[in-house]
C-alpha cells in the first residue's frame, strides 16, 4: 500500500509575504514552517475499504485527493477537496485550509479566517494542532483576532461537528444499504447470506460494523443535539 508524507515546500517565495503588512514575527513563522502538519497518509482513492477489508472513509478519500491535486500543482482544486474532507469533520484536512490561508496557497491570505479554521481543526485535542493554535493566536493583530470570532461561527455553521455527525451518519447508511439493500438490519453483524453450494457466510464482519460505529461516533461527545451552535470564545 502506498504511504507517503504529505510535504508542501514553498517554491514561489513571493508566495510569503504577499501582503506588506505582515508582522516580523508572522514572517519568521512562515520562513520557519515550510510544510503542513499531517501525520503519514495512505494515498488510496478506492472507496468504502481496500484489498484488506480496513474501512476507507470519504473524508480520508477526499484529502488523498486534495494531497494529490497540490502536488500536480493545482492548490485551487486542493482546496476544493480539502473542503469536502472537512466536511466530514476530518481534523487534518480542517487545519491544512487554514495554513493554506496563512501562506497564500490557491487562496488569498487571511490569517483571521486562517486562525478560525486551524482552531476547529484543534478541537480533536492533537498537542500539534492545539499548540499551532496557540502560536498563530498569538500572532494576530487585536482586529484580526476579532474578525475571527465571526468567520469562526460562517465556519462552523457549515462544517461544525453536528454538521459533520450527520454527514457521517448518512454515508454509513448509504454504503450499508447500497449492499444490503435494506436499511432494516442493514447494520447488525449478523446478515448472512447463503452460496450455490448451500453454505451460509456472514456480509457484514462484526469488525466491520465496529469501524463504521466509530467512523459515526467520533463525535458523539460535545455535540450540540438542538438549538443553534455558538462558538466558544478563546480565554
Amino acid at each position: 500500500m502506498l504511504i507517503k508524507t504529505f510535504i508542501l515546500i514553498i517554491a514561489c517565495p513571493s508566495l510569503l509575504w504577499a501582503s506588506n503588512d505582515l508582522s516580523d514575527d508572522k514572517k519568521e513563522f512562515i520562513s520557519t514552517n515550510t510544510k503542513l502538519v499531517t501525520p503519514n497518509i495512505v494515498l488510496t482513492l478506492k472507496p468504502v475499504s481496500d484489498k484488506k477489508g480496513r474501512l476507507i472513509t470519504p473524508d480520508k478519500i477526499m484529502l488523498a485527493k486534495a494531497i494529490t491535486q497540490y502536488q500536480d500543482g493545482y492548490p485551487e482544486l486542493a482546496m476544493i477537496y480539502f473542503k469536502k474532507s472537512a466536511a466530514f469533520g476530518n481534523a487534518n484536512a480542517q487545519v491544512q485550509i487554514g495554513l493554506m490561508h496563512l501562506k497564500s496557497l490557491g487562496v488569498k491570505e487571511d490569517w483571521a479566517i486562517g486562525y478560525a479554521w486551524i482552531r476547529l481543526g484543534a478541537q480533536d485535542n492533537t498537542p500539534q494542532h492545539i499548540k499551532l493554535k496557540l502560536k498563530i493566536f498569538s500572532l494576530l493583530s487585536p482586529e484580526e483576532k476579532e474578525q475571527s470570532k465571526s468567520e469562526y461561527k460562517e465556519i462552523i455553521h457549515y462544517f461544525g461537528k453536528s454538521k459533520a455527525y450527520n454527514r457521517r451518519v448518512r454515508w454509513v447508511r448509504k454504503v450499508t444499504n447500497s449492499v444490503l439493500g435494506s436499511r432494516v438490519g442493514s447494520r447488525t453483524s449478523n446478515v448472512q447470506s447463503v452460496n450455490i453450494d448451500g453454505s451460509v457466510r456472514s456480509i457484514y464482519s462484526d469488525k466491520k460494523i465496529n469501524a463504521y460505529n466509530a467512523f459515526i461516533d467520533e463525535f458523539k461527545y460535545g455535540i450540540i443535539e438542538s438549538g443553534e451552535i455558538k462558538a466558544i470564545e478563546d480565554k
